[in-house]
């Protein structure tokens, strides 16, 4: 019997956002919290230099895993008017990897599915248009939500700009007809209430038809310790079994997968009427290289631990004195030695960390225990928050020397700092910070401002 979620987080509508309390596929709860990347705003929202700053939403950054359906997702839905606002500033056509890949799918869709002319292809967040640009010898509709689509109408390309909703399909069945083809390129994660959605995409489609998704690999995302990709936009992280589950549950079969290079490593799922096209070897392939159930939590445990390593090694900079690389060099390797497992969890130890960057020559022992009086001067325990106040300061005085090279006000790097503090310092559940999204919105800001930027460290 298909079980579905007897509780939907909606955002939409709600101008903030609404936590996710079982998964979204199967309905399972509890969820397993796997990572914490603690809290980022919006992602979408470009400032323009010399705009006054405004305020800006916060939002906890949770990573969970159902253990029923393996599905990986975020613990939070957030309003998409706010994740895609009106001015949404990504474009597709911009990235040629993107551009050859769409190429490609064509290539492989249309000898795959033996595509006629009066066949009618529709994409869902079609964005400017970049896919249905190859399917031109198609009848071809675009769906997109926000002013990119202005851009698509421009270039001949018919879009309805609107959210895809099950009342959309509807429409569009009735002015255009069944769809032979509905693409939904990195866009399928990104949509809350799935069930709905792929309810709205099997009206649309004819007995033959078929739905081409593209969506980031979780599988690759963990081999390739991609945690910057985790943000709000992404509501859920597809394996190719966690996927074929949730197409399943509305009579869809998936009959041919493969990986393709976009965003770092990506699947792509053609998927069709149960029983209405030949399943291809690929399908059984992908599948059976995927781990599952407790190897999936555990693979994701690993990933966790090597999420905290990665971001307790300091960026290396070579602009820096000799003398300076080398003591940041023995930091970094010091850094490297301490298992995440003693900054997450509360224990005694006695595991010492030589932190030897500039003014901080102490020995210093790290655990999450209490403060004490150690055998070797004022060597102290700390706790992660000690942690991150000295990396902040470290960074901040390597901050002031490179921007009084570059001629620039203390007060620039001084700008940046005070941005990573309140970063470093957001609670989490552990007392544990990670946060890629806001490390990219320093770098930026960095740029803007000629000075070297530097990450929230836990």
């Amino acid at each position: 019997m298909v079980s579905f979620p007897a509780k939907i987080a909606r955002a939409a509508g709600s101008g903030a956002s609404v936590p996710v309390e079982c998964c979204q596929v199967c309905g399972h709860a509890p969820l397993t919290r796997v990572l914490s990347l603690g809290y980022m705003p919006p992602v979408n929202q470009m400032v323009a230099i010399g705009e006054v700053p405004r305020q800006q939403p916060w939002f906890p950054t949770d990573l969970l895993h159902c253990a029923q359906c393996d599905l990986v997702q975020l613990g939070l839905a957030v309003d998409p008017v706010i994740i895609f606002p009106p001015e949404y500033p990504y474009t597709s056509g911009t990235t040629k990897l993107l551009r050859d890949n769409f190429a490609e799918l064509y290539a492989e869709a249309s000898a795959l599915l033996k595509l006629a002319p009066r066949d009618l292809v529709i994409d869902i967040g079609s964005n400017d248009g970049t896919l249905l640009s190859n399917f031109k010898n198609h009848r071809i509709l675009g769906i997109e939500p926000t002013e990119v689509g202005k851009i698509a109408n421009g270039r001949g390309i018919p879009t309805l700009m609107r959210y895809f909703t099950p009342a959309v399909a509807a429409e569009v069945k009735r002015e255009h007809g069944r769809a032979r083809v509905v693409t939904a390129a990195n866009c399928f994660a990104h949509i809350e209430d799935v069930h709905s959605i792929v309810e709205g995409i099997l009206d649309l489609i004819g007995p033959d038809g078929v739905f081409i998704s593209e969506s980031h690999y979780l599988v690759g995302l963990l081999d390739r310790l991609q945690y910057d990709t985790i943000y709000h936009e992404h509501l859920r992280y597809y394996s190719l079994n966690s996927l074929a589950n949730l197409l399943q549950m509305h009579g869809l079969e998936v009959f041919h997968a493969r990986a393709i290079p976009t965003h770092g490593g990506s699947i792509r799922v053609y998927a069709g009427r149960r029983g209405a096209q030949p399943v291809n070897d690929s399908v059984a392939k992908m599948l059976a290289a995927e781990p599952r159930g407790e190897a999936m939590l555990a693979r994701l445990k690993v990933f966790r631990s090597d999420v905290m390593l990665s971001k307790l090694r300091l960026p290396r900079d070579d602009s820096r004195p000799q003398g300076e690389r080398r003591a940041h060099l023995r930091h970094q390797r010091a850094l490297a030695r301490v298992h995440p497992r003693q900054l997450s969890r509360p224990r005694r130890g006695d595991h010492r960390l030589r932190l030897r960057d500039r003014g901080l020559a102490q020995d210093r022992q790290v655990h999450a225990g209490d403060v004490h009086s150690g055998d070797r001067g004022k060597s102290v325990v700390l706790r992660p928050t000690r942690v991150r106040d000295h990396l902040f300061l470290a960074h901040r005085r390597r901050a002031r020397a490179q921007a009084a090279r570059a001629g620039l006000s203390r007060q620039a790097p001084d700008a940046i700092a005070g941005s990573a503090r309140a970063l470093m310092m957001a609670p989490t559940a552990r007392g544990l910070c990670i946060m890629p999204k806001a490390e990219l919105s320093l770098a930026t800001r960095a740029q803007q401002l000629r000075a070297p930027a530097f990450g929230a460290f836990a």
